[in-house]
């Protein structure tokens, strides 16, 4: 097992190596680029993520999701935005819930 000296020094030099990229890329690289680079990071991390969020509309169609209501109230504070999106719906005179994949 390594020393507690070892570690601290490995830690720090993580660190300024962290330091020393992030201002070299906010000198250097455009914003829309970072910012592309940072969302297909944080898309790459969300694919480990074991956490789904899943989007229920207010309509299916012409018709009221009965689902809706009910989410809202729920779930409105509890799943956190980052996490992977489905379409969920209850057509008014249907029996099962319908699951789909959400774009984007």
């Amino acid at each position: 097992m390594p020393s507690t000296k070892t570690v601290i020094s490995t830690a720090a030099s993580v660190a300024a190596s962290a330091m020393l990229i992030h201002s070299i890329a906010r000198r250097y690289i455009p914003y829309e680029l970072r910012d592309y680079i940072y969302s297909q990071f944080r898309t790459f991390l969300s694919s480990f993520s074991s956490q789904i969020t899943l989007v229920i509309e207010e309509f299916e169609g012409l018709d009221y999701n009965q689902l809706f209501k009910a989410a809202d109230t729920y779930l409105r504070t509890i799943i956190p935005p980052e996490t992977r999106k489905f379409r969920v719906s209850l057509a008014p005179k249907a029996t099962n819930i319908s699951v789909s994949m959400e774009r984007n």
